[in-house]
């Protein structure tokens, strides 16, 4: 994987639960590192709210508005990630899922290689998905 790019993983998982941790502390050294739990559902607005663990991750959890439906969520939920994306100047990233596979509120994405410019984000497969 490049040093360079920030990581991005999606878990079924929250970080308090999760058990193994130990290769995304060890990216989170020399790269960012965010860590995307399964989105909430609350009254109000949508909203993200993130935090640092000790280890130097980065934990994003969506909260969705009472009422979004399974089938809404994704796109949701995608849309919030590209609008962290553009608050945490992301503009080069490699998104993966947890050893659980692809969460289901993360199915409008891929393994993919994320690349942004100032006027959109572009999601492009990885070299890994090409081969």
């Amino acid at each position: 994987m490049d040093n360079t790019c920030d990581l991005i993983c999606f878990s079924r998982e929250s970080w308090t639960e999760l058990t193994d941790r130990e290769a995304l502390v060890e990216a989170a050294r020399d790269r960012r590192v965010f860590f995307v739990e399964e989105p909430l559902y609350e009254r109000g607005p949508a909203f993200l709210s993130t935090w640092r663990s000790p280890e130097g991750v980065t934990i994003v959890r969506a909260g969705l508005p009472e009422g979004t439906t399974v089938e809404q969520t994704p796109e949701r939920v995608r849309e919030l990630v590209e609008r962290l994306m553009d608050e945490e100047d992301i503009g080069y990233c490699t998104v993966q899922f947890g050893a659980s596979g692809r969460p289901w509120f993360a199915t409008d994405f891929a393994p993919l290689v994320v690349e942004a410019d100032d006027q959109r984000v572009s999601w492009q497969p990885s070299a890994a998905m090409m081969a």
